[in-house]
């Protein structure tokens, strides 16, 4: 796990290379290793990681039922999602807390890069969390410009969609 959260290419690659490294195995929060790559960001580990099997653990979910894809967009990690998106990250898989799938995630953070990998990749775009906020209200609640900018011309989210609240993302951009 530490290797593969710090993006230790050559540590992993000698961990991988001696042994049958067990990937199934889950730290206090029931991450997997391919978690950890995934939170560190680096894209080669989780290539790495994926030669050895993880793939098979791509849409595993922690205790809080984040997957590796939600833990990289969360981070704003680019690379890692391109690779987790390439070896078929379900995109439609929601966190507990707030029901958020990772595109939510990282326009919530103001991930604008990762945003529009989501956008490119074109599935999970049109998706609410359990207050009916789609990713507009959630970048607009966080005053992500650019985030906003980027979903107003790139996708079909409405300025006038309304939340279970009967909240715009103008009201909240306005209470924010």
């Amino acid at each position: 796990h530490i290797a593969a959260l710090g993006g230790h290419v050559g540590v992993v690659s000698k961990l991988l290379e001696h042994g049958k490294c067990d990937l199934k195995i889950k730290d206090r929060d029931k991450m997997t290793v391919l978690h950890s790559a995934a939170l560190g960001g680096s894209a080669q580990v989780i290539e790495m990681l994926m030669a050895k099997g993880a793939e098979k653990f791509i849409n595993k979910t922690s205790c809080l039922r984040w997957t590796p894809l939600m833990v990289a967009a969360d981070a704003g990690n680019l690379y890692a999602v391109r690779e987790l998106l390439k070896h078929g990250a379900n995109v439609e898989l929601t966190e507990l807390k707030n029901k958020r799938t990772a595109f939510l995630l990282a326009c919530e953070n103001g991930c604008v890069k990762v945003a529009e990998e989501f956008i490119k990749d074109g599935r999970g775009i049109d998706v609410q969390d359990k207050k009916g906020q789609n990713a507009l209200f959630l970048a607009s609640e966080k005053g992500s410009c650019e985030v906003v900018e980027l979903l107003l011309n790139q996708t079909k989210l409405g300025v006038n969609s309304v939340d279970q609240r009967g909240w715009s993302p103008l009201h909240i951009a306005c209470l924010n």
